[in-house]
């Protein structure tokens, strides 16, 4: 039998840093005051199944600020490493819904297995001496994928809507289990 292919489809995104002391806030309450609101840029680096329901994104601080922030320039360092999926795998993700997200197809994903550490270590090991976005080497996105098949792997086995419901009873407030499906006789 021939071992099934799965295709994996590798992104990139680049945000540039931002200083809100020089009239661009970074947050509705921001009034600017000290070094508040100066953020070098961020590197993205997204691995996905073609149909994007299972998202590994890999978060970069790129370590270049904006001009205006006068901040001296520093290296590239991993911030987040996280499995976005579309699905609850968890009953509290269920109760709690899904959030606005942009990497992953609909728009609302659940988080599984986030991680700073996990970012950092990964960055350390495959991304050091990239000084660029592109910078990095194919066995980079060959380990970035291989966590992707793993964490996906994880995160079907625990995929929780496929076995529970919301209460219909209760408005939505609790879970239950739902029934096993009867035999025909």
């Amino acid at each position: 039998m021939k071992a099934k292919r799965v295709q994996i489809v590798r992104e990139t995104r680049v945000f540039p840093g931002w200083h809100c002391r020089k009239g661009a806030p970074c947050s509705p309450t921001c009034r600017g005051e000290g070094d508040h609101g100066i953020h070098t840029g961020t590197w993205l680096y997204v691995v996905k199944g073609a149909r994007g329901d299972e998202v590994l994104t890999l978060s970069v601080s790129s370590g270049i600020y904006p001009s205006s922030a006068m901040q001296p320039d520093q290296l590239p360092e991993g911030t987040d490493l996280t499995l976005h999926v579309t699905y609850p795998t968890s009953l509290a993700q269920m109760l709690d819904g899904a959030l606005a997200c942009a990497v992953v197809r609909g728009g609302h994903c659940h988080t599984w297995s986030s991680s700073v550490l996990a970012a950092r270590e990964f960055w350390e090991k495959y991304g050091t001496g990239a000084r660029t976005i592109g910078g990095v080497s194919e066995e980079f996105w060959l380990q970035l994928e291989a966590i992707f098949q793993e964490k996906r792997q994880a995160a079907r086995e625990a995929r929780c809507d496929l076995t529970h419901d919301k209460c219909p009873i209760c408005g939505g407030t609790g879970i239950r289990r739902r029934p096993a499906a009867r035999k025909a006789s």
